[in-house]
C-alpha cells in the first residue's frame, strides 16, 4: 500500500506550499498524475478522486468543515471501490491531511479497510455492490416488463415480419434507437452511456433502462443488429417473450459486469447496447452443439449457417474493441477489461445455459429407463 501513501504526502506538501490547484478536478487529476509517474494502476481511481466536490471541500477548508468533508468523501469511497483500490484512496486521504488531525474521522475511516474477513469476503462484497446498484436494475426490470407489454399490444398492429420475426423486431428497435441518437437525440448520446461512476448514482437509474438499447459505437449497433436477425428471425418466439428475455439478459450480464469493475476498481469500461444478449445468444447454440456432438445452425434464405460462424466473427470483433486501450483514460490491464464487458459475461451466461439445457435432457432421458 506505498502508493496511496506516497501520493498523500505530496498532495499534503502541496497544500501546504499553496501551490495545488485545490478548486480545479482536472488540474488536480493532472497533477496526480504527475506524481504517479509509471504505475498507472490507480489512474482511475485517482481521476476519479479528482472529480469529487467533497476532496476540493476538504483542500480548501479547516477544522470540523474538512473533517466532514473527508468523512462524507470515504462513505463515497467505500460505496465504489474494491477493498484494495480504497485502502489506496485512503491511505492517500490519511497522509495528506495528517491521519492524527483528523479526529473523529480517523475511526470512521479504519473499519473499511480491507482487514476485517467480511469485507475480503466476495458475500459481503457482492451485497453491498448489489445495493449500490439496486435501483438501477429494479427500475431496469420495471422497464422491461413495460416494454414486453408493449410489443405485445405492436404484435397485434403492426404489419407483415414486424409482427411475427422477433429479430427483425429487435433489430429494427436497435437501429431506429440508434439513428435518433445520430440525429435529433445526438448531444445526449454519451450521457445515456453507463459506465462505473454513473451505474451506483440513484438519480441516474434510468441508464439501465436505456442502456440496452443505445451504443456507443455505429458499428457494434449495426452488428448486433445483424446478429439478432440471423439468430431469432426464424424464432417461434413472440414478441412480447422476445423483448422480455432481451431486456433480461442484457440486465444481467450489465449487472455482472458493474460488479466485476467495481471490484477490481475500474472507471473506464462503458456498458450498453445488445453486446451481452448477443454474446449470450451464440454462446448457447454453440456450446450446446459442443455437448450434443451436432452442429446447430441458423437458417439464412437458402442455406443454413452453422452457429460457430457468427460466434467466432462477433467475438473477434468484439475483443477487438475489449482488449486493446481505446482511449487515454482507458484503466486496466486488458484481462480486466474482458472481465468488465457485458460480451464475456454474456458468454458465460449462454455457456451455463447450454449446460442446463443439455443436462436437463440427460435427466429426461435417463429417467423413463430408470423406473
Amino acid at each position: 500500500m506505498g502508493t496511496g501513501r506516497d501520493l498523500g504526502r505530496q498532495l499534503g506538501a502541496a497544500l501546504q506550499e499553496g501551490t495545488l490547484p485545490a478548486d480545479n478536478g482536472r488540474a488536480l487529476a493532472n497533477r496526480f498524475g504527475d506524481w504517479l509517474g509509471a504505475d498507472r494502476s490507480l489512474e482511475g481511481p485517482l481521476r476519479d478522486l479528482a472529480s469529487r466536490p467533497r476532496l476540493r471541500q476538504a483542500l480548501t477548508s479547516q477544522g470540523l468543515a474538512r473533517r466532514r468533508a473527508l468523512s462524507d468523501l470515504a462513505d463515497e469511497l467505500a460505496q465504489t471501490y474494491s477493498p484494495r483500490v480504497l485502502a489506496e484512496l485512503l491511505a492517500l486521504l490519511e497522509a495528506a491531511f495528517d491521519e492524527s488531525a483528523l479526529g473523529p474521522v480517523a475511526p470512521a475511516m479504519g473499519p473499511r479497510r480491507p482487514a476485517g474477513p467480511m469485507l475480503r469476503g466476495w458475500a459481503g462484497f457482492l451485497a453491498d455492490g448489489l445495493r449500490a446498484i439496486g435501483p438501477g436494475m429494479a427500475l431496469a426490470v420495471a422497464a422491461a416488463a413495460v416494454l414486453s407489454w408493449l410489443a405485445g399490444v405492436l404484435a397485434r398492429t403492426l404489419p407483415g415480419p414486424w409482427s411475427t420475426s422477433a429479430g427483425l423486431f429487435l433489430a429494427s428497435l436497435i437501429l431506429l434507437a440508434q439513428g435518433l441518437t445520430l440525429g435529433p437525440l445526438r448531444r445526449w448520446r454519451r450521457r445515456w452511456t453507463l459506465d462505473p461512476v454513473r451505474s451506483d448514482q440513484p438519480r441516474l437509474a434510468w441508464l439501465w433502462a436505456s442502456s440496452p438499447w443505445i451504443h456507443l459505437r455505429n458499428s457494434e449497433a449495426v452488428l448486433n443488429a445483424l446478429a439478432l436477425l440471423l439468430i431469432l428471425g426464424a424464432s417461434p418466439l413472440s414478441l412480447r417473450e422476445a423483448v422480455l428475455r432481451y431486456a433480461l439478459t442484457a440486465l444481467a450480464t450489465t449487472a455482472a459486469a458493474a460488479l466485476c469493475a467495481r471490484r477490481m476498481g475500474l472507471l473506464s469500461p462503458r456498458w450498453q447496447g445488445a453486446t451481452g444478449a448477443v454474446s449470450a445468444l451464440l454462446a448457447l447454440p454453440v456450446v450446446l452443439g459442443l455437448l450434443q456432438r451436432r452442429e446447430l445452425t441458423f437458417p439464412l434464405a437458402a442455406i443454413a449457417v452453422p452457429a460457430w460462424v457468427p460466434f467466432l466473427v462477433v467475438g473477434a470483433l468484439q475483443l477487438r474493441w475489449i482488449l486493446p486501450r481505446q482511449r487515454e483514460d482507458d484503466d486496466g490491464e486488458p484481462g480486466q477489461r474482458l472481465l468488465a464487458s457485458t460480451w464475456w459475461w454474456g458468454l458465460v451466461f449462454g455457456t451455463a445455459w447450454a449446460l442446463l439445457t443439455w443436462g436437463r435432457a440427460l435427466i429426461d432421458a435417463w429417467l423413463p429407463s430408470g423406473r
